[in-house]
């Protein structure tokens, strides 16, 4: 089974069958008795969308049981009932916003980019409510709008879940 887009398969250990994911997780392969494998499609899988258009998530089965002849199904995540769809990442409402966090430290949430700044922010401030993990990347705005990520060989760094900023010489 492949996610072709928009989506990734949340991985998971399963018993009784041989079970592999691809390692960017849009891709699995399950083998074993026609019952297990049947079970497991039906109650295990489980999809963490990308959009909010569910219909944008492509999957693309490949069914060979060695006997028959293959055969290949493309459908949507909406048509695959049995696909247990993750809830999207929310912001917590317990939590200051973002923004909010940062108004605490720097006056009207802005950031001295010219000197050294460090700032880090409540690491439960998103949240999703099905237990996955939430990772985070960081971009900065360019003069033209552009969202350039940034590295951690940036002037600015940024590791889970702080901003640091180490001016030796600042250059526009």
């Amino acid at each position: 089974m492949q996610i072709t887009s928009q989506g990734k398969f949340v991985k998971k250990i399963l018993e009784g069958v041989i079970f592999s994911f691809s390692d960017d997780l849009t891709s699995f392969k399950i083998s074993g008795s026609t019952n297990l494998v049947n079970s497991i499609l039906k109650n295990s899988i489980k999809v963490a969308n990308q959009t909010i258009n569910l219909s944008e998530v492509e999957i693309i089965f490949l069914i060979q049981d060695f006997q028959n002849y293959d055969q290949t199904i493309k459908i949507n995540v909406q048509e695959a009932d049995f696909l247990q769809i993750h809830k999207p990442i929310k912001i917590n409402k317990k939590i200051k916003s973002l923004q909010d966090q940062l108004r605490q430290y720097y006056q009207n949430g802005n950031l001295p980019i010219e000197q050294n700044f460090e700032f880090s922010f409540d690491f439960n401030t998103f949240i999703q409510d099905d237990g996955l993990q939430v990772s985070y990347k960081a971009y900065i705005i360019i003069s033209d709008q552009t969202l350039t990520e940034i590295f951690q060989d940036s002037q600015i760094k940024f590791s889970n879940p702080t901003f640091v900023n180490t001016l030796t010489s600042f250059q526009f």
